[in-house]
């Protein structure tokens, strides 16, 4: 038996050109899902130019936006914020708020979603700067039960304060 016969067909089987274009065909296939998913490995996150591992300890610091905060909290909220640690259901210390800032607002969204137009000086957007020491769980990062994820729901505890905001910015700090 000749390998190639007389119309070209390998083994008297298959099209040579027809081979040549399959194998093409998949070389960009898997060009392709390199180029997409190559440089990651499981159980890591790219993020700012380094790779975190599952389980790796890293430190972070992220900020918390609470939209519509009412002016009669905001002297408590400056008074007891910066510097606070964060606690846990179990009163396990687990970050610091480092950074308080206050922004008046002429209008905020309800939880229903209406807008809802405000006076001079009745509400305020706040944020809240957190340093968090902790470890990755498998592709995110996690504090206590909450997955510190830019657009997720967190809610901000203290010894003093207990409110909700959503996550606007999450940073590594070392790796």
């Amino acid at each position: 038996m000749k390998i190639l016969d007389e119309k070209g067909r390998l083994f008297g089987k298959i099209n040579l050109v027809d081979l040549l274009i399959v194998l093409l065909v998949l070389l960009l296939i898997a060009a392709v899902c390199w180029r997409i998913l190559g440089a990651r490995t499981p159980g890591s996150v790219a993020t700012q130019a380094n790779v975190i591992q599952a389980d790796e300890v890293v430190s972070v610091r992220f900020k918390v936006l609470v939209s519509g905060a009412e002016a009669e909290y905001i002297p408590a909220l400056e008074r007891y914020a910066e510097g606070a640690s964060l606690v846990r259901d179990d009163n396990v210390s687990v970050g610091k708020i480092v950074g308080f800032e206050k922004y008046e607002v002429s209008s905020y969204q309800n939880e229903d979603g209406t807008v809802v137009p405000v006076g001079e000086g009745e509400r305020y957007n706040v944020v809240f700067t957190v340093e968090y020491t902790g470890k990755m769980n498998t592709n995110t990062l996690i504090e206590g039960k909450q997955p510190l994820r830019v657009g997720a729901e967190y809610l901000l505890r203290t010894v003093f304060i207990e409110i909700k905001g959503t996550i606007m910015d999450v940073e590594i700090l070392d790796k």
